[in-house]
């Protein structure tokens, strides 16, 4: 006979009541049961358990016996496919956000050029995101969860909430990709967070790093030779090549030629991702044979332990003691090079680009334009060095 909740209500205890198609009821005491859907498979018997009454309701009984119904008339066991998604089931359990934000920084991490970028990562999930989202599984997450994060910070903080949201995004998205989570991403921004922030938190105004203007450059520069330690050469050195605080600190021996007179960094050191090679004026070779002649470890300066590179704090906080009047950043030093270049010397936009190691803008001059121009580079680069160290 088909049940209803009605009949259910009235039938007697201690027997079990067919609902046609498999489906079982098995009723206890207090009105209470057991749902069960039998079938026969291959010439054997099976019974799968389908949850308790009144907890699983007739029509969710119902619901399930035909979804393993179909499964059977697949020809698969719906008895294995139960365990399966048992088994699927307890393992998503047991999967929390730390979990894959550990997994995702581990593959992340050979793409940074930073050294700090893990621990701003790790640093803002574990203040923000950590309290809401580590409270439950990875796959109960919502995207209420993750409003319950941007809500209090996206109108009082500047950079942080959109910072946060997009890294967020790749965590869930990296989840989903591993098959982690299985629903759309909680976290992503277009058809979804959009509609609720509308938009930045704030104007996307660019903060610049504080930079000194070209002409003091050749008085900082003197300054800075008449200290003889290993921070003062790096940054000189740094001056010198244009170059980012990482990879000056990460220089080797091996990267130096001297016959070729270039520095060759390689790509993995690189914020593009693509080797990068800088022609040596005469004042970067004189630094680099100074050093030599200091030490004779693999990183061109050297820290507190020989083989560690300088502390990467070494050049700005030297800045900040020594030079407060000048009021400049260590990568201010590049903005000032290309207002240089700008200003003084009639150079090629894109000579100027390829020293500053920036990828092209346009898609069709990546495309075509093949030659770094290294060999003009390197007139440029004797010209920039002959100005900062008073020569012009």
């Amino acid at each position: 006979m088909k049940l209803t909740n009605a009949k259910i209500k009235k039938l007697p205890l201690g027997k079990k009541y067919s609902d046609g198609g498999g489906l079982y009821l098995f009723l206890k005491k207090n009105y209470q049961g057991n749902w069960s859907y039998r079938f026969m498979l291959h010439n054997r018997s099976h019974e799968i358990g389908l949850g308790q009454y009144p907890f699983t309701s007739l029509l969710r009984a119902r619901q399930l016996r035909d979804q393993y119904r179909f499964l059977k008339d697949q020809g698969q066991n719906p008895l294995y496919e139960k365990r399966k998604r048992e088994k699927e089931k307890k393992r998503e359990q047991s999967i929390y956000f730390s979990d894959v934000v550990d997994q995702f920084i581990k593959y992340r991490t050979p793409q940074w050029t930073c050294p700090k970028n893990e621990k701003d990562w790790r640093s803002s999930l574990e203040k923000y995101a950590y309290p809401i989202l580590s409270k439950k599984p990875l796959s109960m997450i919502t995207d209420k969860d993750i409003q319950k994060i941007l809500d209090p910070i996206w109108h009082r903080k500047k950079d942080l909430p959109k910072k946060l949201q997009e890294r967020l995004n790749l965590i869930m998205g990296f989840a989903i990709q591993r098959g982690l989570y299985k629903k759309s991403n909680p976290a992503a921004w277009e058809n979804n967070l959009k509609f609720v922030y509308g938009g930045m938190p704030h104007p996307s105004e660019i903060n610049h790093h504080r930079s000194l203007h070209y002409t003091k450059l050749p008085s900082f520069f003197e300054k800075l030779e008449n200290y003889d330690v290993m921070s003062s050469l790096a940054l000189q050195f740094l001056i010198l090549t244009v170059a980012r605080t990482k990879e000056v600190l990460f220089c080797t021996r091996e990267e130096i030629s001297f016959e070729r007179r270039q520095w060759k960094i390689p790509a993995k050191r690189m914020k593009a991702r693509k080797e990068h090679i800088i022609p040596l004026s005469d004042q970067a070779i004189s630094i680099i044979e100074r050093v030599y002649k200091m030490h004779n470890y693999n990183y061109l300066f050297p820290g507190i332990k020989p083989n560690q590179p300088l502390s990467n704090m070494a050049m700005l906080s030297m800045v900040k003691k020594r030079f407060k009047s000048f009021d400049t950043t260590v990568h201010g030093f590049r903005s000032t090079f290309r207002d240089w270049a700008a200003e003084t010397g009639d150079y090629d936009y894109h000579m100027v680009e390829f020293a500053l190691a920036h990828r092209l803008d346009s898609r069709t001059e990546g495309a075509y334009f093949r030659s770094d121009l290294r060999d003009k580079r390197q007139s440029m680069m004797q010209d920039w060095a002959d100005y900062t160290s008073g020569l012009k």
